[in-house]
């Protein structure tokens, strides 16, 4: 397992674990976090079990200024990797991060994902809200 790595655990009815993983984080955010965060460059913030058996997770990167959405199948292999940028108009705001807040299956098998543009400066955090289809895209018919 790298500095970078997400883990997934899948347990049993009664908590016990039937498997764990490391998923490894995106390649683009190992090169740039170098160290910023110490040992915890990328962390997750929820997981759901989709329909298909697998997995989905929400977390945030290194940076600081964008979600990571991973896909992971049955056995906690990673299928996909998704990563959103802060909204176009966070530099405007002078963010001091995002925040990974939840994650939540919609009806049409695609996800909502919740996170937080913080300005401690300003002692507040804004909602950011996105939609995707079933394979993470953004603005999907």
């Amino acid at each position: 397992m790298k500095e970078y790595d997400f883990w997934l655990t899948k347990l049993d009815g009664d908590g016990a674990p039937v498997w764990g993983h490391s998923i490894p984080g995106a390649e683009d955010n190992q090169a740039q976090c170098g160290g910023r965060w110490g040992e915890n460059g990328e962390w997750g913030a929820a997981v759901r079990e989709t329909e298909d058996g697998g997995f989905v997770m929400l977390g945030a990167s290194c940076r600081g200024h964008d979600l990571v959405l991973i896909k992971a199948d049955a056995e906690g292999g990673r299928v996909w990797e998704r990563l959103y940028l802060a909204p176009s108009d966070a530099d405007e705001w002078n963010p001091d991060g995002i925040v990974a807040n939840d994650l939540l299956l919609d009806d049409d098998g695609g996800f909502l994902l919740v996170g937080s543009v913080v300005r401690a400066g300003e002692r507040r955090a804004d909602a950011w809200i996105i939609k995707t289809d079933a394979e993470g895209n953004v603005g999907a018919p």
